[in-house]
């Protein structure tokens, strides 16, 4: 199962054409503050106040990854990655990994695995400040703090322009400006 959330507000214009490869290639679960558990959205409330008001959304998406992908499993994917195999069927766990670094862009991770369990207990430890940004409290700089040697998790990685290197597997559109810059210059 492919998880993706959007909380609100005009969806990318590319997600239409997105949305339906994704939906090709295997089951996608396209979830809302209307399709998450009332006590989740609670949750995702009570956790607004620790980071800066503009990463408020950003931080409840990850929010909504760490808890999917810690009771349900499957592949997370953000609304702005192209697939070009199946996701679902990558060997997990799995991490996209951007100059190599883990990012939060996509990942897979078996129910129980304790990557996702670990960074919902570091988020929720962390001081409801608002001071912070989502990358250091629930995104990447976050994951890369839990990841350890003795944590298997496989980064595939993407260029620095949101491509992937080696044997394509996705596309992260808006990883950077210049690849924001090219898709904005394109069509689906």
């Amino acid at each position: 199962m492919i998880h993706r959330y959007w909380h609100g507000g005009q969806l990318p214009a590319t997600e239409p054409w997105v949305g339906s490869t994704l939906r090709g290639m295997g089951p996608v679960t396209d979830w809302t503050d209307d399709t998450l558990p009332p006590e989740v959205v609670a949750w995702l409330d009570a956790h607004a106040a620790q980071v800066r008001p503009t990463d408020a959304l950003r931080h409840r998406a990850n929010l909504v990854r760490w808890w999917i992908l810690s009771e349900l499993g499957g592949v997370w994917c953000d609304h702005d990655v192209i697939a070009f195999q199946p996701l679902d069927q990558l060997p997990r766990p799995f991490c996209a990994a951007h100059a190599g670094s883990p990012c939060t862009s996509v990942l897979g991770f078996d129910v129980g695995h304790r990557v996702p369990l670990v960074m919902l207990d570091a988020i929720a430890a962390a001081p409801p400040v608002g001071q912070f940004r989502s990358r250091d409290v629930s995104g990447e700089r976050a994951l890369r703090r839990v990841i350890t040697p003795d944590v298997e998790l496989r980064p595939l990685p993407f260029d620095s322009l949101g491509r992937a290197e080696g044997k394509p597997w996705a596309v992260h559109l808006f990883a950077s400006a210049s690849a924001a810059a090219a898709v904005g210059r394109c069509r689906p």
